[in-house]
């Protein structure tokens, strides 16, 4: 297939040691975002806050239309038949008009939904306070089910789960504290939980509690949300006989279960022991949480995702191929320089720019795709609008910390993405996979070198510890 780059993969050596220093690109993002995190705990609340009101909204939404096709109105604008006589042009019109307002009021609240989720960067190197030491910090690990990703809202008597792109997925009557009409709770409280759905075994298991009956808890570390949610649910358990049960409002009533997910200290025992574990799901990894970090919307290197052949399937299928995908966001560049062709650049999840190609090349992938395939190609205009997304193959991902330079080499198309189903790769996911084909010379973190980082820290504490001691000693 031919390039749309004329840059083949380089024969270039990463930096030794560059998976454990302290100094590390991702290491200085941690510790910003940890110092944003504390000035900003009142924006961070009235954002997810806001959810609790959409939440209310969407039955709101229900009570106009359920269907979008005008099935369900309003008492007042209900549409009479007469002996099975077919409605009037005023009354279809009238109706028409009224699911109208419905589909918009759904887009809108799917679009607020679909930025609210913490979305982890991948692992590309091991932090240097992995393993917890005497004066705090540390990470907290689980394994990540594979399935799909959403949040689960219970408030006024109903349970919604929302998917990435802020489509509902599903109405369930649940346990929960006001997830259903028995489960009682505070008046206008709600309880949200961060969830990962496996459709096989219709379970949705519980990554992080953010609110519990009208408990906010937003600005409050990681490791205090996991041991609330886990004492949480062990009181519900208390009264049932075995997992919870949660049912679907619809007419199939449908049963979906909710558990837990486990969750292990960063030492060698927590990772030896999640690495040997048998879980009743399809894992696609490890998720490293940073004990300190609060909820945060958005990319964030306070959650990390790593993955190999033996805990995830779906890298090690996808480590067979020649080559990689990449879900890129196209936007035209506005200044493209005296004499030079208006091209299209290439965007990773937070906007950093790993190629580009030409208005010609886009506009015949464009064209080749079908009418409405991809949901929202239909013109020029459509085409370059903000945040349109397209599925690349390449064979290899650089960077220069010098220049900031991040690229992408072998660069060819594969498809139209549709916005409401995806999302814009991260830059540290494509330097990831491209490290995986390397291995450890490539610079590819391996779980070896997990545990012997965890060790390394494990001992320099020990010696510091020592150390003081010895200072404590001689002062006396």
């Amino acid at each position: 297939m031919q390039h749309l780059t004329d840059a083949s993969p380089q024969q270039r050596p990463y930096p030794k040691n560059k998976l454990i220093s302290s100094s590390s690109s991702q290491d200085k993002r941690r510790s910003s975002v940890l110092q944003r995190q504390r000035a900003a705990r009142r924006e961070l609340t009235d954002s997810l806050r806001a959810l609790h009101r959409d939440t209310i909204a969407e039955d709101d939404v229900d009570s106009m239309t359920r269907s979008g096709d005008g099935s369900q109105l309003y008492e007042s604008d209900a549409i009479q038949e007469d002996d099975g006589m077919m409605v009037d042009g005023q009354g279809q019109v009238q109706a028409e008009k009224i699911a109208l307002r419905g589909k918009r009021a759904r887009a809108r609240q799917a679009t607020i939904h679909a930025n609210r989720f913490a979305i982890p960067e991948w692992m590309i190197e091991i932090p240097h306070d992995l393993h917890p030491t005497g004066e705090g910090g540390g990470w907290l690990v689980m394994p990540q089910p594979m399935g799909k990703r959403c949040l689960m809202a219970a408030t006024g008597g109903l349970t919604l789960t929302r998917m990435t792109s802020g489509e509902v997925l599903h109405r369930l009557a649940s346990p929960l504290p006001n997830g259903s009409a028995w489960a009682k709770g505070p008046k206008n409280g709600w309880t949200l939980l961060d969830c990962v759905y496996q459709e096989s075994s219709r379970t949705y298991y519980v990554l992080d509690l953010l609110c519990w009956r009208k408990m906010e808890l937003y600005d409050c570390a990681c490791d205090f949300r996991l041991f609330f949610l886990r004492s949480k649910f062990a009181e519900e358990m208390e009264h049932r006989a075995g997992a919870i049960l949660m049912h679907g409002t619809d007419a199939s009533n449908e049963t979906f279960h909710l558990e837990l997910l486990p969750w292990y200290e960063c030492d060698r025992t927590g990772l030896q022991m999640l690495r040997s574990a048998s879980f009743p799901f399809e894992q696609d990894g490890f998720l490293f949480w940073n004990k300190e970090g609060y909820v945060q919307a958005g990319l964030t290197p306070l959650i990390l995702l790593w993955k190999d052949a033996h805990s995830s399937h779906s890298l090690y299928r996808n480590s067979l191929l020649p080559r990689w995908s990449a879900v890129l966001s196209v936007r035209l560049c506005e200044d493209p320089g005296e004499g030079k062709a208006q091209d299209y650049l290439l965007l990773t999840l937070e906007g950093l720019n790993v190629g580009s190609v030409t208005r010609d090349d886009f506009h015949r992938w464009s064209r080749s795709q079908e009418q409405g395939e991809a949901g929202s190609i239909g013109g020029e205009g459509d085409i370059e609008g903000e945040g349109f997304l397209v599925c690349f193959w390449y064979e290899e991902a650089t960077e220069d910390e010098t220049s900031q330079e991040h690229r992408l080499h072998g660069l060819s198309y594969c498809r139209i993405c549709a916005p409401s189903s995806e999302t814009a790769d991260c830059w540290s996911k494509l330097l990831f996979q491209s490290r995986v084909k390397r291995g450890m010379e490539g610079g590819a973190v391996t779980f070896d070198m997990l545990l012997c980082d965890v060790e390394r820290e494990i001992a320099h504490t020990g010696t510091l510890r020592e150390g003081r001691i010895q200072a404590r000693g001689s002062e006396k």
